[in-house]
């Protein structure tokens, strides 16, 4: 079965070893530590993740 790797994925920061995927914890961004081969932990404990893009102007106009 072909795992899903931190190495390969865009949320993978390469510089600082964590996963750009945000965690809320009591009002606090957290981004958990992983290694290059690690198999992807929400796929693995089944946590759904979205993705939401928001722009700058969007927030101040209302517009895209």
């Amino acid at each position: 079965m072909n795992k899903k790797k931190c190495k390969n994925c865009f949320c993978f920061d390469k510089e600082k070893r964590v996963c750009k995927v945000n965690i809320l914890h009591e009002g606090k961004n957290i981004n958990m530590p992983v290694n290059t081969n690690d198999n992807c932990h929400y796929i693995e404990l089944g946590v759904p993740v979205e993705q939401v893009r928001f722009w700058e102007g969007a927030i101040m106009t209302g517009k895209q």
